[in-house]
């Protein structure tokens, strides 16, 4: 397949190319070398607001370039997916950020983060969306059960990305603790401290495996449950000052989606409502989705 190139139109192309580059394998985000690095600072730009952005495999090589415009229509074309173990690489693409569209017999639709439909070829698996409270929505069935909260922030994008992936900034919102904030590194918080009911929610000690300032963050609950206890945020800048933050959590027993709901949402609240650290000022909820 070498001798083309695929072009992709993207609103935020640097998140985009970080999804694909972990969905599709052997495929990796090009690296950046000093004259890019420089060419990009000229300009303004810096590889998370970078305009054009490729990822590179034993396929031909993609590139993701800007345009403000959001997908308004289905794809001419789009990519099909087959894997060995299909229903686990599902499962895998939700974690990263895709978006479960549709079960049929002999495959699952689904969205990239951006709305671009593709699909994955797999055994049959009912997944229907289940209503849980204002905002909130579980899908699936067995392992790849989900909860999903979606909230407008009326707030620039790194101003709450900084909120999440900060220990001086989550202690105002959540609990204390601390963050090494990379691939690998590990995420220790207390029981949830500040929101709801105070000190309710068991402590956190887990490990961050997903970290793409300003865009996706997503780290295990807790080291021993790798899956079971997935969370991701998931951020798109809106405006200058709006920010959609969702907030996705694998939830392993169908009896407990009901608090693990009520959970996740108040604390999404909340981190909309508090003030940040050294800025006195306020993070507010602008709507609900």
């Amino acid at each position: 397949m070498q001798g083309f190139e695929i072009v992709i139109d993207a609103q935020t192309p640097s998140r985009l190319a970080a999804f694909w580059a972990a969905a599709l394998p052997s495929y990796r985000v090009r690296a950046y070398d000093a004259p890019e690095m420089a060419r990009l600072a000229a300009i303004g730009l810096t590889p998370a607001t970078d305009t054009s952005v490729a990822i590179d495999g034993d396929g031909p090589t993609i590139w993701f370039q800007h345009r403000s415009e959001p997908t308004a229509h289905r794809n001419r074309l789009h990519f099909d997916l087959k894997f060995a173990g299909r229903a686990s690489e599902r499962e895998r693409l939700l974690n990263l950020g895709a978006t479960l569209r549709e079960e049929r017999d002999d495959h699952t639709v689904m969205l990239d983060p951006e709305g671009n439909q593709f699909c994955v070829f797999a055994a049959p698996h009912a997944l229907t969306p289940i209503p849980l409270i204002a905002g909130v929505t579980a899908v699936g069935t067995g392992s790849l059960r989900q909860i999903t909260v979606k909230r407008d922030i009326a707030a620039k994008i790194d101003t709450v990305w900084r909120a999440l992936t900060r220990a001086d900034e989550i202690q105002h919102w959540w609990a204390t603790g601390e963050i090494d904030a990379h691939v690998g590194g590990r995420i220790r918080l207390g029981g949830r401290e500040a929101p709801c009911e105070p000190g309710a929610g068991p402590p956190l000690d887990g490990s961050i495996k997903l970290f793409v300032p300003p865009h996706l963050f997503a780290f295990v609950w807790h080291v021993d449950y790798p899956e079971a206890g997935l969370v991701r945020f998931d951020l798109i800048e809106r405006g200058a000052d709006s920010t959609q933050t969702t907030l996705v959590q694998n939830v392993p027993r169908a009896d407990t989606l009901g608090a693990a709901a009520d959970g996740m949402s108040c604390s999404n609240d909340w981190m909309c409502t508090q003030p940040r650290s050294n800025r006195h000022s306020m993070i507010q909820l602008d709507s609900t989705n």
